[in-house]
Parts: C-alpha cells; structure tokens; sequence
C-alpha cells in the first residue's frame, strides 16, 4: 500500500505537524499541536473575586479592642486565599479615599457616608496592586453603599466588578426600594459588552424555588425572605444569575443571610 503525502502549514509533507509524516489511507491524520508557526498556544488568565463583610476598616487605638491596622489584616487574608478583588462591606470609612497595603500587595477603595455623619455601613473593593496598575480609571462610589470598578481583559473586552451593601431585614421598604432602584440604574449604566460581577451583602436568602425563578440553580436551600424577593427580582429583569445555587459544593451559601453573588453571563 502506497503512502500518500500531505503538505502541513509550512508547505512541508506531513499532515501538519511533523515534516514528512505519512497518512495511510482510511486513516485520519494528527490533529495539528501547537507550536512555531503553526497555531500558539494561549493561556487563559483566571480572576479570583470574593466578598467579604469585614465589620469595620477603621483602625483601633486601643488594641484591647481590635487589632491595630485593620486593613493590613484584610489584606494578608485575601492573599492567603488568592483573591484578586474582593468587595468589601461595613467598611465604616467616611467619603472616598483609598490607601495601599505595600506589603500584601492590595489596595483598598471606599465609598462611606460624607464627613461629620454617623460611621455606618460603606462599601469598598479590594484589589491586587498590579492589577490597579492596568486600570483605565480608579473605582468609584455611587454612595455609602454602592461602588464599581471596570478590569481591561484581553482582546479588548472588560469586565466590571460591582461592590454592594444592601439594607438589613429591619431597615424601612422605602430604604430598600431605594437601594434596588440605584443597583438597577447602575447596572443600566454598564456596557453591554462589559462582562458582569456583582458582589457584596445583600442581607437576603433567595431560596430554592428554582422552577419560579430563573435566576436560580437547583442547590438552593431555605426559604426566600422579602429581601431575597427583592433580589430575584432584580436578578430576572436583568438576566443576572445567583452564582451560588448553581454548584452543590457552594449550596449552603445561599442559606446564609450574609452575602449572594451574582454573575450576568449574557446580555441581550
């Protein structure tokens, strides 16, 4: 049986790969590797992101309390766990400001209530220092709780991270529908082609009714609260999907009343 000879990318025999490799026929050929000149190989880059309602940043005077230098702690958690953005709840700074924890590699964003007020809840984002380096420009407050960030990726596309700290379970309806109604304009506000994250405490359970909602995976636990309706809601107007539900492996927090995330996959 005669061999036949295929000419590879490069113009040499062979059936793409290596110069002079022989295709018997009713054989398929090798499926072309990777390599100079043929078609490189790219490496995906991951994007680690969290929440985290850390309570207070503000740094204590007396250390009977609390530890000194509270956001040098966050930031050697946050690189204990390899994340790379992480939105931050109850920050309890005041105005906007942001400071860099040099040796973890972090810094810090915030968005509180203006000078002279109560300090009360805030929202901020924590973020690797080199990846601050490649921003267009620096995070910014919406108010003491809503705050987002826009990450260049590759080939020109971006992703935008937002930051958020919902009204509890005991705050006024009008709060909370004010709360829902800047999120959703906000969001209104992003690129379409933006890729999405939504992050922080929304002080809701969303449950586990995912044949009434599509927003919601077939691992949530518990029962929904008005919180978590208000939620839902806002995740199926705008195509937003509740993250946790969707794994078994992250089934419990869904339960907890402390923070949901939510990812937009697609946008019409």
């Amino acid at each position: 049986m005669k061999a036949n000879y295929r000419p590879n990318v490069n113009g040499n025999k062979g059936s793409g790969t290596t110069q002079g490799e022989t295709v018997w026929p009713g054989r398929c050929p090798r499926a072309p590797q990777p390599g100079p000149g043929r078609y490189p190989a790219t490496a995906k880059a991951s994007l680690n992101v969290g929440c985290w309602n850390v309570r207070t940043l503000l740094d204590s005077v007396l250390k009977d309390t609390r530890p000194e230098r509270r956001s040098a702690l966050v930031a050697l958690e946050l690189q204990r766990y390899s994340c790379d953005v992480a939105a931050l709840s109850e920050t309890r700074l005041l105005g906007e400001g942001q400071l860099t924890e040099i040796g973890s590699g972090y810094t810090f964003f915030w968005s509180g209530r203006p000078a002279g007020c109560k300090r009360e809840g805030g929202v901020g984002l924590a973020v690797r220092t080199s990846i601050v380096r490649r921003l267009e420009m620096l995070p910014s407050g919406v108010n003491d709780r809503l705050m987002s960030m826009r990450i260049p990726l590759s080939q020109g596309r971006f992703v935008t991270i937002v930051s958020c700290y919902a009204p509890t379970m005991l705050a006024a309806v009008e709060d909370k529908l004010h709360f829902y109604e800047m999120l959703k304009d906000l969001l209104l506000k992003i690129p379409c082609s933006d890729k999405l994250i939504l992050l922080g405490d929304f002080n809701a359970r969303v449950g586990k009714d995912h044949e009434t909602w599509t927003a919601l995976g077939r691992h949530g636990i518990g029962k929904c609260n008005s919180n978590g309706l208000l939620l839902l809601q806002l995740c199926t107007e705008l195509g937003l999907i509740v993250v946790a539900p969707i794994s078994a492996a992250h089934s419990t927090f869904t339960g907890s009343a402390m923070a949901t995330i939510a990812s937009r996959f697609s946008k019409g």
